[in-house]
């Protein structure tokens, strides 16, 4: 935000208002007396109240979308905990949403579900779900021949694979979604690698593992990624 203000350089001069309203007031009285124009310093003040009120407006717009946003993911988390539709347990769970969504909008901006309508973007998310829906029932159908057929073997072990994603939300969704899969669950991770337990190590070599565990989820979430850490 920018605002016109006396400056002692010249008859108006260009102050940029932040976030300290107190020490651009100062700066305000000190130009004005300075100028000894009252004339320009009430224009001054004028100028630095609407840039002050605009700011006000824009940071409570903000806010009010990052509530919404906390509270619609909050409601989704509601609903696949529960499971429940009756009118009682909608209203409560909207309560809860909207209570956790209050709190912690001031810890930081939220990403707004909404922003995954867009096509190109809709069109990624299913592709991930689907993906990750046709792993896990192959998985647990594997899992499930194991359990009935004894005499197969099992190849049990720790697979510490790398990782190319630099944001926390897509390490955290690769992380989630490899662990739904009942032949590798998420252990531990550091930055650029990620721990699994498996059930059968198909293969040593940390590439390969990779291909096979979180390959194809990288690579759609990669978009995501990069748009998030601003490349």
């Amino acid at each position: 935000m920018q605002c016109w203000l006396p400056s002692p350089t010249g008859p108006v001069g260009l102050l940029r208002h932040t976030s300290h309203e107190t020490q651009t007031l100062l700066l305000v009285r000190e130009a004005v007396q300075e100028r000894g124009n009252a004339r320009e310093g009430c224009f001054g003040l004028l100028a630095l109240g609407k840039c002050c009120s605009i700011d006000r407006s824009t940071g409570v717009a903000r806010r009010s979308l990052r509530v919404a946003a906390l509270a619609l993911w909050s409601g989704a988390a509601w609903v696949l905990l529960t499971w429940t539709a009756t009118v009682e347990q909608t209203a409560y769970g909207v309560a809860v949403a909207v209570t956790v969504a209050v709190a912690l909008s001031p810890l930081g901006p939220a990403v707004r579900p909404w922003r995954l309508l867009r096509p190109g973007r809709l069109g990624r998310v299913a592709a991930v779900g689907a993906t990750s829906l046709a792993r896990v029932l192959r998985a647990n159908l594997g899992l499930a021949r194991r359990v009935w057929s004894p005499s197969l073997p099992l190849r049990t072990g720790m697979l510490v694979v790398p990782t190319d994603l630099r944001t926390d939300g897509a390490v955290t969704v690769v992380g989630l979604l490899g662990s739904l899969i009942v032949e590798y669950q998420l252990v531990d991770l550091e930055p650029g690698r990620l721990q699994y337990h498996a059930i059968w190590i198909a293969s040593e070599d940390p590439a390969e593992a990779r291909d096979l565990i979180n390959g194809r989820a990288e690579h759609l979430l990669r978009p995501f990624d990069e748009e998030a850490s601003g490349e």
